[in-house]
């Protein structure tokens, strides 16, 4: 996929989050400024390639005993190794490196009756993957799991600021 069309994938996706007309203008310019696409070409990889990697790179952190650690390996650390795991395994730029926000959802509590309010738990980085249909998915290397859309499995809200690639 050329350097433009995946501009143009991300942009649309960074767009659609935004609530208003004026929000979305101003999260295009800002995405535009900060982000970097390095390549002029970019591949993908099947989506049973990833999770296979997403296995192959799990197995690799426990082989080199590597967990979160504040501020010395923690998300960006982890969605760069993982870039890397990806491109070293299969010769491949199909993996950027997402910078963004990591929010908490709306939550029901029903049996307390409450409900509670989006909270942003604050800078995130994580993966975005370009698959063979085409397809952008959210990876995080965290737990080695990838998602559709930007709301991972266990609820949390991923809001692309920026990407390198």
């Amino acid at each position: 996929m050329f350097s433009f069309m995946l501009a143009s994938k991300l942009l649309r996706r960074v767009i659609k989050e935004a609530p208003s007309p004026l929000h979305k203008l101003i999260r295009a310019i800002l995405f535009a400024v900060r982000s970097w696409l390095f390549d002029l070409y970019y591949y993908s990889i099947s989506e049973k390639e990833l999770k296979q990697l997403l296995q192959e790179f799990k197995k690799w952190l426990r082989e080199h005993d590597l967990d979160y650690e504040n501020d010395v390996f923690d998300c960006e650390d982890f969605a760069l190794a993982f870039k890397v795991f990806v491109t070293v395994r299969k010769k491949t730029n199909a993996v950027g490196l997402a910078l963004g926000i990591l929010k908490t959802s709306k939550v029901h509590d029903l049996e307390a009756g409450e409900e509670y309010e989006e909270q942003v738990l604050g800078g995130h980085g994580w993966n975005i993957v370009l698959l063979a249909s085409g397809e952008l998915v959210y990876v995080e290397p965290q737990t080695c799991e990838y998602f559709r859309g930007n709301k991972s499995p266990d609820g949390f809200i991923y809001e692309l600021l920026a990407v390198a690639w």
